[in-house]
């Protein structure tokens, strides 16, 4: 009886000492006050950001969803162009825009989070635009990041200028003032799918 006991104490100690860890790994996320989707969209611009520092093409290959990386178009030819354009050492970084898309299709839920990340550094102004699932019931291998196009913010001042609808254009892109291509370091550019359709710029 006294064995019975001692198991049921340990047993209740265990199940206790679990849930005071599991209070402690979900207390900032669930009671720091922000929407869903502002901490998504946090989460998602650290990823980022620590990402393209490391200057290393499979990392930044990690960010993105399977179905992503498997639609993407010459992608690692994007990265090589990304880590060639984005110049200098991350200074501050805003997150803005953030909307949240949850729709059901035939009992399935599915929910996106978009935004925008404002970054400086200590060579340029930099503006990234992002779509990212986070639920995706019936198709798992679209949860994780789809679509990151990349501007320089100037450019994004401009007249004219839009982001691509994120479901055209998975995997990296970067755009330029007003006619949207992609960048390139040859004149021979080329452009995006969807050319010439209505974008939508979310900030």
């Amino acid at each position: 009886m006294d064995r019975r006991k001692g198991f049921a104490k340990r047993r209740l100690a265990a199940i206790g000492a679990a849930i005071g860890i599991l209070v402690i790994l979900f207390w900032p996320d669930s009671f720091s006050g922000k929407p869903y989707e502002e901490r998504v969209a946090e989460k998602t611009a650290s990823q980022i950001i620590r990402a393209i520092s490391t200057h290393d093409p499979e990392k930044i290959k990690e960010l993105f969803s399977p179905a992503a990386l498997a639609q993407a178009q010459e992608l690692d030819a994007s990265i090589e162009e990304l880590l060639a354009w984005f110049q200098g050492e991350t200074l501050s970084a805003k997150v803005q825009g953030c909307v949240l898309s949850e729709h059901i299709e035939f009992l399935k839920n599915a929910k996106q989070v978009r935004a925008s990340i404002i970054v400086v550094t200590d060579r340029g102004e930099y503006k990234i635009y992002f779509a990212r699932w986070t639920q995706k019931q019936g198709d798992p291998d679209m949860v994780g990041i789809y679509s990151i196009q990349f501007a320089e913010f100037a450019d994004t001042q401009s007249e004219g200028f839009r982001f691509f609808p994120s479901e055209e254009v998975p995997g990296i892109h970067i755009l330029m003032s007003g006619i949207r291509e992609r960048w390139k370091r040859t004149p021979d550019t080329k452009h995006l799918p969807g050319a010439g359709t209505p974008a939508r710029d979310d900030d």
